[in-house]
């Protein structure tokens, strides 16, 4: 069977304000149901790549095209470090992501999946700000899922994460692959690669393209 593409990218560049040029003439299409890993050095575009797939920056040139047209088809999960005193648990998190047209059964369903998926059942009703660093990059994957996407893009998934988080996180996003989903993962590790070797690596590095 033809693969079929999930993300359509042609000829995309993309600059800042001041005219510097972050992605340049970028041509890639990514299937449904792949696993991309997305390397480079800081500055080379990886996080401006992502931005663009969602729509949250102008393109100079080029164009993205998404193939799916249902709402919330796109899960993102950025790098989790902010804290806060405001008093939300990790249900309610899960709660807010689920799409609105669901019953509450559904619901239970479908948050009882993602928590499973992630290993975060026993932290359903903590508050998500008293989480961990490992716990929190866990719940935000947890939260994609439950957004039933056809997309995930993780942004330096394993940033502020200890040596216990990244194995734990690693197993996890291990698991994600073998699912339907298309999953883009943002890293500028050289060890990412090799833990994720069965992944197809793009690499943003003007002197690797």
């Amino acid at each position: 069977m033809q693969p079929q593409p999930a993300i359509e990218i042609k000829n995309l560049t993309v600059s800042y304000t001041d005219g510097k040029t972050i992605i340049n003439n970028l041509s890639l299409t990514i299937n449904k149901s792949e696993n991309i890993l997305i390397s480079g050095h800081n500055g080379s575009g990886k996080t401006t790549l992502l931005k663009a797939i969602l729509g949250l920056i102008p393109m100079n040139s080029g164009s993205i095209t998404i193939n799916n047209n249902r709402k919330g088809f796109i899960a993102y999960c950025g790098q989790e470090k902010e804290s806060s005193s405001f008093p939300i648990s990790v249900e309610e998190v899960l709660n807010l992501a689920v799409p609105g047209d669901k019953s509450k059964k559904e619901i239970e369903q479908i948050i009882k999946k993602a928590t499973e998926s992630t290993n975060c059942e026993t932290l359903i009703k903590r508050n998500f700000f008293s989480l961990s660093g490992g716990e929190k990059q866990r719940v935000s994957i947890a939260r994609c899922l439950c957004q039933e996407p056809g997309i995930i893009l993780l942004d330096e998934p394993f940033t502020f994460l200890d040596k216990d988080g990244r194995e734990e996180l690693k197993t996890i996003l291990k698991r994600l692959a073998d699912s339907e989903i298309t999953v883009l993962m943002v890293t500028h590790q050289n060890d990412d690669k090799d833990d994720f070797g069965t992944w197809r690596n793009i690499s943003l590095n003007d002197e690797e393209r």
